[in-house]
């Protein structure tokens, strides 16, 4: 797998397939086709459960389910195809002149829509940011193009789980996450215009390690009333890219921007623990 789709016209042909490491082939997400993925699901082995999640005027996003998963009455309706079970996430992009333009001359510079979020899945990616994992890329003429990602199973809004009352040790635990998330997206120099609480997902049940916990901790005080040691904390993905761009310096005023998106999901002591372990780590000035 290409890490990075970097503009190369000269390569480019009617239609470019790009598979994950992993994906033996299109036809094993459920149509070998290309022109299936570009279209409106006519012709994808699971398209009859095919959910559309949002439509705009240039993109699309559905999700169905590989072949071989179970249905929600837990029937096998196909035999899977070597692409293993488990629910997609479908972005088809058509025409939007505009995005086009911003996608070849801001970085990561890239060739389609497609391959603008693939590029900054990576680049997010190599620098321990959470984000949705690739599956397959395509591209056609005229703008069309289509991405398609594994579902972040097991995760739920940063907005809809901090609206329900927790113990104080579990709240503490999901702000701790989404700050050390923060600190590696600064590090990236990934400036989200459009991230809001509810586009911020946190893991359920299952925790990582944060092996970074002392590293970014200031000074003592900080380092003693987060226990002064490792913790299992929560995994944060951003999977909300909409404009999102690489820049040289992010800069104070869209770290505070940032910081002001997400204020929302917290309580006023969170909120400056959040800033505390988002702005501990060196970031770019």
């Amino acid at each position: 797998m290409r890490s990075s789709l970097e503009d190369t016209p000269d390569e480019r042909r009617d239609r470019v397939v790009t598979l994950a490491s992993g994906v033996p082939s299109l036809a094993a997400l459920g149509s070998g086709s290309a022109a299936s993925w570009l279209g409106d699901g006519a012709g994808l082995a699971t398209g009859d459960r095919l959910e559309v999640l949002s439509r705009g005027p240039v993109e699309t996003v559905a999700r169905l389910p590989l072949p071989g998963t179970p249905d929600v009455r837990g029937v096998q309706r196909e035999r899977p195809r070597g692409a293993g079970t488990g629910m997609l996430v479908w972005h088809v992009w058509r025409g939007g002149a505009t995005e086009l333009l911003r996608a070849r001359l801001t970085r990561p510079r890239s060739a389609s829509l497609a391959a603008r979020r693939w590029n900054l899945i990576c680049h997010l990616a190599a620098h321990g940011v959470g984000v949705p994992e690739l599956v397959a890329l395509g591209e056609g003429r005229a703008g069309e193009s289509f991405l398609i990602e594994r579902e972040l199973a097991g995760y739920e809004p940063l907005a809809v789980l901090m609206a329900v009352e927790r113990e104080p040790a579990e709240r503490a635990r999901v702000v701790q996450a989404v700050g050390h998330a923060l600190a590696a997206l600064f590090r990236a120099g990934a400036w989200l215009p459009r991230l809001a609480p509810e586009g911020v997902l946190v893991q359920r049940g299952s925790e990582c390690a944060a092996h970074e916990l002392a590293e970014r901790a200031a000074d003592e005080s900080l380092a003693r009333s987060l226990g002064g040691r490792l913790r299992r904390l929560p995994g944060v993905a951003f999977p909300e890219l909409g404009r999102a761009r690489i820049v040289p310096a992010l800069g104070a005023r869209r770290h505070e921007r940032t910081l002001r998106a997400l204020a929302p999901a917290f309580g006023p002591a969170e909120r400056e623990l959040v800033r505390a372990l988002a702005l501990a780590a060196d970031t770019p000035a």
